[in-house]
């Protein structure tokens, strides 16, 4: 649990920073910009350990809107996921996500309601750097750290 705190704490200082430093060097908003998030992270849940890749595809759709995918792979055992989902952009350097595990067998056809999903906060603190959390109810807590690739200017 302190773990946990002190990851949302220093993501929350990194997008505070970030936002103080984004309004003191221009008045105007910057446009939100299509873009790849390419993400590695850790899920801690005792019983599951697994590690986790995603993609994302953000401000594809009304220039705010998006794609992601992630995969999820247990390191002692036969645990694998792969959540599809949706991404929505707040500003320049925040967005939230959303996704659900359809076909695995710990996804929407296997379990129905009992299903994998998950939701979280991707944050850029750099233009380049790529911070997301996120929690589940199946696996609890997870976090990722990876790179964002602009695809063009808008």
């Amino acid at each position: 649990m302190k773990k946990t705190f002190l990851l949302v704490v220093l993501v929350a200082g990194l997008a505070f920073s970030n936002m103080v430093s984004a309004q003191t060097e221009e008045s105007e908003k910057p446009a939100l910009v299509k873009c790849i998030d390419l993400g590695v992270g850790y899920v801690p849940k005792n019983d599951i350990e697994a590690l986790r890749a995603s993609v994302a595809l953000n401000n594809i759709a009304f220039k705010r809107f998006g794609v992601y995918t992630a995969f999820e792979n247990g390191t002692g055992g036969d645990y694998f996921t792969n959540i599809i989902g949706v991404t929505g952009s707040v500003t320049h350097f925040m967005y939230l996500y959303a996704g659900v595990d359809v076909f695995t067998k710990y996804g929407l056809i296997e379990k129905g309601d009992g299903c994998r999903k998950d939701f979280g906060v991707g944050i850029n603190p750099f233009s380049w750097a790529l911070v997301k959390v996120g929690y589940s109810n199946s696996v609890g807590p997870l976090a990722e750290i990876g790179v964002r690739i602009p695809l063009g200017k808008n």
